[in-house]
């Protein structure tokens, strides 16, 4: 049986984000070869995503994502983050990726958090009977 070490729940909700390799954590604007990917789970710390290739692990990455909210406008968020682990994916032309957020802006973050919050407390509520 394994430990899982997980800081964070993860969750589920289809979403997709635009990621870049960052070769220098200073510059990432400089950075470039875009690549849409499917979000395949999330959680305040990180995400796993569905990409069109690998990274290596360590390797850093910028993500912009547009959110939904359950309540509230539609947001473009960006998280600076690196590559934790990677495998290749059930459709074996594609690659699931382990992000961990390691740099933001605090008011990214916060809007992060919160619609994570969102999506917890949507979850965790019983369906209602029709």
């Amino acid at each position: 049986m394994s430990e899982d070490r997980r800081r964070y729940q993860r969750l589920h909700n289809e979403t997709h984000v635009t990621i870049q390799r960052v070769t220098n954590p200073a510059r990432p604007e400089q950075e470039d070869s875009l690549l849409y990917c499917d979000v395949k789970d999330f959680s305040k710390g990180g995400m796993q995503i569905e990409a069109p290739c690998d990274y290596p692990v360590g390797a850093g990455m910028r993500m912009v994502m547009r959110i939904c909210p359950p309540v509230g406008l539609p947001l473009e968020l960006m998280h600076l983050g690196k590559v934790r682990w990677t495998r290749t994916a059930e459709d074996d032309s594609k690659f699931n990726m382990g992000i961990e957020f390691t740099h933001t802006t605090d008011d990214s973050m916060r809007h992060w958090v919160h619609y994570v919050s969102q999506i917890e407390r949507l979850n965790s509520e019983p369906d209602e009977l029709v």
